[in-house]
């Protein structure tokens, strides 16, 4: 234990560990909440609202900032040195665990303007008002929309080469045998992903007239066009108008009972 307070690199080493592998978890856990739109968008806003309710979005948002600010200083701070000696590794890059440190390394470096403009994006949006709506509308947006698969890709090579250098620095043994687990992992990982994405961009354009038309309707109550419209796609994108998401896109709770029928 003397020995562990006394090294540095191994104090470096275990931060560096525990927070890689915390945001993997939120990572997962993240990606299991933006597959939710797979089932539709109520199972969406549903784990927005729990999210809220049990302040795990006001809780878990910090937190997260956290672990990256703190994941990211702390990778910076062990491969300074190593930093100028990246060419010499690249001549090496025919070993394998040389090559995934690159990977690693560009991935991160990447990752840290990628990681650090998506969690502004959410807070400046505000944690507490995520809802499906919202999100469509911004990835209706072109640049979103490449900004997001970007992302998306290269948080998956990052995190894929951090489990198995996760798993050959503090178990070793049987490393080779553990590669087709980061590949599963990497390939479901990638595949879900790029389904939530998908559905997201599907119902975008939907969504972007939904949230218009009820801005609308908020000024003209009297309007049966336009309520109409707002109902008929409810329906057809099968999304309820309730309470919640009325107040997180900053529309007047007050015409609910206008689209009593669109509940599920």
């Amino acid at each position: 234990m003397k020995g562990f307070f006394r090294n540095l690199a191994l104090q470096k080493d275990l931060l560096l560990s525990v927070t890689g592998l915390c945001l993997v978890l939120f990572i997962v856990a993240h990606l299991a909440m933006d597959a939710t739109i797979i089932i539709g968008p109520d199972a969406f806003n549903g784990i927005a609202i729990i999210l809220e309710r049990f302040y795990l979005a006001q809780i878990g948002v910090p937190l997260v900032i956290l672990a990256l600010v703190t994941h990211i200083v702390v990778a910076l701070l062990k491969q300074k040195n190593k930093f100028l000696s990246v060419s010499k590794a690249f001549v090496r890059a025919a070993h394998p665990e040389t090559l995934i440190w690159i990977i690693q390394l560009t991935t991160g470096l990447l990752l840290i303007g990628l990681a650090l403009l998506h969690v502004a994006v959410i807070v400046l949006d505000n944690v507490t008002k995520i809802n499906i709506v919202s999100t469509s509308v911004r990835i209706a947006d072109i640049k979103f929309q490449i900004f997001y698969h970007v992302l998306m890709n290269v948080t998956m090579v990052h995190i894929s080469c951090g489990i198995y250098r996760l798993y050959a620095k503090w178990v070793g043994s049987g490393r080779r045998k553990f590669i087709p687990f980061v590949l599963l992992f990497f390939l479901i990982y990638w595949s879900v992903s790029t389904v939530a994405l998908q559905k997201y961009m599907d119902y975008a354009p939907h969504f972007k007239k939904l949230k218009g038309l009820l801005v609308d309707y908020e000024k003209d109550r009297e309007n049966e066009v336009l309520r109409h419209k707002i109902i008929e796609i409810s329906l057809e994108q099968n999304i309820s108008i309730t309470p919640e998401l009325l107040k997180k896109i900053g529309i007047d709770k007050d015409i609910l009972p206008d689209f009593s029928n669109t509940g599920r």
